[in-house]
C-alpha cells in the first residue's frame, strides 16, 4: 500500500511598492490650480489625470518593490534620520513638466537636500542603490496619458513665476503605493517626526 504525500509549497509574501515622502497640504492657490486641471480633464482628449488633493506629496526617495520584512528596518532608518533633523519650511514656486507629469517647483533648500542625502546613505547598507540623477524635488499635480492634447508648455509658461505658498515640514512618511484602476493610491505606513525648530 503506497502512501501519497502532498508537498506544501509556501508562496513568498507579496511585495510592497514603497517610497519616502513629505505630505503636502494644498494652499488656496494650489487648490484652485487642481480645480482648473480637473475641469480640463473632463475632456478625454486632454489626457490629464489629476492627482487627488489627499495624494499630494514630495518624493524624497523611491524604493520600488520591497518585501514586508523590510518595513521595520525602513521605519528604524526613518526614525534615526529624522531624530537628527530639525523641521523646516519649503517655498513652492513656478511650474514645469517632464516624464508625463505636471508639477510645481520647490525652491532649493539645504535642509531638504541634506535630508534626502541622509536617507540615501542610510539605505545603501540595505542594498538600495543611490539615484544616478541629482535630487530634484517637485510636487506633481497631474499626469499626462498617451498623446495628450493638453498644452503643457503653455501651462508651464503661464505659471513659471507663480508663488504657491509655503509648506511647513515637520515629519517624513514611509508610503505604500497601490495601483488601482482609477490611479495610484498612497497610504502612510509609518511617520517619523522631525525635531521641533
Amino acid at each position: 500500500m503506497s502512501q501519497s504525500t502532498s508537498a506544501h509549497v509556501s508562496t513568498p509574501p507579496e511585495s510592497l511598492r514603497l517610497f519616502f515622502g513629505l505630505a503636502c497640504t494644498a494652499s488656496d492657490a494650489i487648490t484652485q490650480q487642481l480645480q482648473m486641471l480637473h475641469e480640463a480633464s473632463k475632456d478625454p482628449r486632454s489626457g490629464l489625470r489629476v492627482v487627488p488633493a489627499a495624494n499630494l506629496h514630495i518624493t524624497l526617495k523611491f524604493l520600488g518593490s520591497c518585501q514586508p520584512a523590510l518595513l521595520k528596518p525602513l521605519a528604524q532608518i526613518l526614525e534615526t534620520v529624522c531624530a537628527g533633523t530639525s523641521n523646516f519650511t519649503l517655498k513652492l514656486q513656478g511650474a514645469g513638466s517632464f516624464h508625463g507629469a505636471l508639477w510645481l517647483g520647490v525652491e532649493a533648500q539645504l535642509a531638504l537636500s541634506a535630508l534626502a542625502q541622509q536617507l540615501e546613505l542610510a539605505l545603501e547598507s540595505f542594498g538600495f542603490t543611490a539615484d544616478s540623477k541629482p535630487f530634484r524635488p517637485h510636487l506633481t499635480l497631474a499626469r499626462l496619458g498617451h498623446k495628450p492634447q493638453f498644452n503643457s508648455r503653455q501651462w508651464q509658461r503661464q505659471l513659471s513665476d507663480t508663488h504657491w505658498g509655503e509648506l511647513k515640514i515637520s515629519a517624513v512618511n514611509l508610503y505604500e503605493s497601490t495601483t488601482l484602476p482609477g490611479g495610484a493610491q498612497y497610504q502612510v505606513l509609518y511617520s517619523a517626526a522631525l525635531l521641533a525648530g
